[in-house]
């Protein structure tokens, strides 16, 4: 009883407040969080495992109830291994339905609800990640992870008075390679080793 009149209580005060929030949410893919920025291409071995993150940035001030988007991967040559969901670190966010986390290739229901009562919280600006997923890549080729709306109805980006905020998705692009051949790894030490062999000789001579 206590969570439904908590719940009506912040429903109120999303209704309370007048005016639609014109707030711009860009969500983006990084491929590589340990590099500074945000990397939408990467290159991995078949058969390695990587982890990326879903970012969202809050570019213009806003009154944001809640999210929910979709991200889509090809099951060509990834499969997904592990994912991980977080909440903005301001305010009071609340996971919504995950009961469909996979379907062919779209991890769903990447969500959160705003429950600060009586009314949410104006994010001016904000940049973390919502989500990190980690792959194995399977298979050789291109792919892309893209994030957007993919489940009418579902997928939605809300202001307080239950108003779609626009929003943009940046997608990354990721090429599974071969794993070397040992024979050519071994052609590839031989030949650092001889260019550096050959530059400390080059360099003897100078100095003489």
């Amino acid at each position: 009883m206590k969570k439904i009149l908590f719940a009506m209580s912040s429903l109120m005060g999303f209704l309370g407040l007048a005016g639609a929030s014109q707030a711009a949410l860009v969500y983006s893919i990084d491929l590589d969080s340990t590099t500074p920025g945000i990397q939408s291409s990467r290159s991995v071995v078949s058969g390695s495992s990587f982890t990326i993150d879903l970012l969202m940035d809050v570019t213009s001030p806003t009154v944001l109830a809640g999210y929910n988007l979709t991200t889509a991967f090809s099951q060509t040559n990834l499969s997904l291994t592990n994912r991980v969901d977080t909440t903005p670190a301001v305010a009071t966010w609340q996971r919504g339905d995950v009961s469909t986390p996979l379907v062919s290739g779209q991890i769903r229901r990447i969500n959160a609800t705003n429950l600060f009562a009586p009314v949410p919280v104006d994010i001016t600006t904000y940049s973390a990640p919502v989500a990190s997923f980690t792959f194995t890549a399977t298979g050789l080729g291109s792919s892309t992870i893209r994030p957007g709306i993919f489940e009418p109805g579902i997928d939605d980006f809300l202001d307080s008075n239950f108003v779609t905020i626009p929003a943009s998705f940046n997608l990354g692009s990721i090429t599974v390679t071969a794993v070397p051949e040992p024979g050519s790894i071994a052609l590839l030490t031989a030949s650092a080793v001889a260019a550096i062999f050959t530059r400390r000789r080059w360099s003897r001579s100078r100095s003489k």
